[in-house]
């Protein structure tokens, strides 16, 4: 499956994400380096010999090498996201009058 890198979104379609599409949970990025099968995480870089050194590897971009990468078990991602909103909306609950 293929899912956005911050919240574990399901992407839904075939075909890979458009240039400025973003994630309707999270609104992320799609089309970036992150969610890229190029992208090397643990060394911050991309893999494809051709690419050009990405400033910001969230940010969307035009690269041509871009191939929406295919992960599994990324549900725990969800699960992580859902429970930080919970407790950001506890806590500006607190400071309401």
């Amino acid at each position: 499956m293929k899912f956005c890198y911050r919240c574990g979104w399901n992407w839904p379609r075939e075909e890979p994400p458009g240039f400025r599409d973003v994630c309707p949970q999270c609104q992320a990025y799609l089309h970036c380096c992150t969610n890229c099968s190029n992208w090397d995480a643990d060394h911050t870089r991309c893999t494809h010999p051709t690419a050009e050194p990405a400033r910001d590897s969230e940010a969307h971009n035009f690269c041509e090498f871009f191939n929406f990468a295919f992960r599994a078990g990324r549900r725990e991602t969800t699960d992580a996201v859902s429970r930080e909103a919970e407790a950001r909306r506890k806590w500006e609950s607190l400071f309401k009058e």
